[in-house]
């Protein structure tokens, strides 16, 4: 089934797009899990549909791009897997957020988070007195619009909320939508006039130097920087006013923009960070560092199928495309996530095992995948009594052992 199209021109300025970049041939899509593969009757049974997966950049503005668009209701309709609630240093980060926009925008605000998932974030603010409402297809829960967020969405939110949003937030959307100029106009469109857009995406630059590869999959259409994003935003009245790194969801930046009906002749640029951007354009290093990943695996003794029962930590979307580049397949996958434990990967159809499962099997290593939660998953590993090494490959190479940890 052919579910997708392919994009020739630039998402965010319509320019023309480079050769490919990085290109790993055709995976299943990154949270397409199955409940058993050899089943006929199973949701997405074996062979599992595949999609091309390649990045590229605008010849133009150097927004760097997946061309290949598959169908969101696809992607995102079907049971999505992902929840922001999962993990506790995430869940932490969430908290902190949530009371900086409190700091900074006021009181008894009137929020919309477009993209609301399991609805963690959505609580928070309301814990804090806002009144709030979210727009997710696949969310849950009283306060949740169960609609991509439109321009078509606008009277229903208003109505939830009681009028205009002061402040519309959107965390890790903005790299997962194929229309962004007509997202853009939605978010402009219910927001007050100096309302703020603030939102959180995946650093771009972490994908543009190849350190972190296997953040590339289908989910993921942009991988946005600042100097990419102003333009766009600005030509939909939003003001990029400010940009914030942080290490959440493995390195993101949090953007700020404020809405308005005439052009700002005031307001700043974030400066260091547009200056940070240009510095770093793209340098085709993702071969060099898929070839790192590859050798980690052979260090660590992953090196083909199954090998001495090296395994996994994090039934993540980065796994399909890790496994995709570097042909390691794992006996099993360990998983945090209720919603994930007894299914099978996408594609590649490894089982995937509750957590605590890995005190009984007791393997000689254990890579863990979900490396933006690597030191999580390390210390809660070391405090179970696991004492195997425990390895990332991505961003950078490293191996904790026992003896160190003793």
């Amino acid at each position: 089934m052919k579910d997708y199209t392919i994009r020739t021109d630039c998402r965010l300025c319509g320019g023309p797009l480079s050769p490919p970049i990085f290109d790993v041939g055709e995976t299943a899509l990154a949270n397409e899990y199955v409940s058993d593969p050899s089943e006929p009757q199973d949701t997405f049974p074996e062979p599992q549909d595949t999609f091309p997966l390649y990045i590229v950049e605008c010849l133009t503005c150097h927004h760097v791009q997946l061309p290949v668009v598959v169908n969101p209701e696809r992607l995102y309709a079907r049971g999505y897997k992902y929840q922001s609630g999962t993990s506790p240093v995430y869940r932490a980060h969430l908290e902190k957020y949530a009371d900086e926009i409190t700091e900074l925008c006021g009181q008894d605000l009137k929020i919309l988070e477009v993209g609301s998932n399991d609805g963690t974030f959505l609580r928070m603010l309301q814990a804090r007195g806002h009144t709030v409402v979210g727009a997710d297809p696949a969310g849950t829960g009283d306060d949740v619009i169960v609609e991509f967020f439109t321009e078509a969405s606008i009277p229903r939110v208003k109505e939830a909320l009681g009028g205009l949003a002061d402040v519309v937030v959107a965390n890790h959307v903005f790299a997962h939508v194929a229309d962004l100029p007509e997202l853009a106009d939605a978010i402009r469109g219910v927001l007050r006039e100096n309302g703020r857009f603030i939102f959180e995406v995946g650093d771009g630059l972490n994908v543009s130097t190849g350190q972190c590869f296997d953040l590339v999959y289908h989910e993921h259409l942009d991988y946005h920087q600042a100097r990419c994003l102003a333009p766009l935003l600005e030509r939909h009245g939003l003001w990029l006013c400010g940009v914030d790194e942080n290490s959440a969801q493995g390195g993101s930046i949090r953007c700020r923009a404020i809405a308005y009906s005439v052009p700002m002749i005031h307001g700043c640029r974030p400066d260091n960070r547009l200056k940070k951007e240009r510095a770093c354009a793209v340098d085709h290093w993702f071969n060099e560092a898929v070839r790192n990943a590859r050798r980690s695996v052979t260090i660590t003794g992953m090196s083909g199928p199954c090998s001495a029962g090296v395994v996994a930590f994090g039934a993540c979307a980065k796994l399909t495309t890790f496994c995709a580049a570097t042909g390691w397949r794992p006996p099993k996958v360990y998983d945090d996530n209720p919603a994930k434990v007894g299914l099978h990967t996408p594609g590649t159809h490894i089982p995937i095992v509750a957590a605590r499962e890995i005190l009984t099997d007791n393997p000689p290593a254990v890579l863990v995948t979900a490396w933006n939660f690597y030191e999580e998953i390390r210390d809660r590993l070391r405090a179970w009594g696991y004492r195997g090494d425990i390895v990332r490959a991505l961003p950078s190479f490293y191996v904790d052992r026992w003896e160190a940890a003793a």
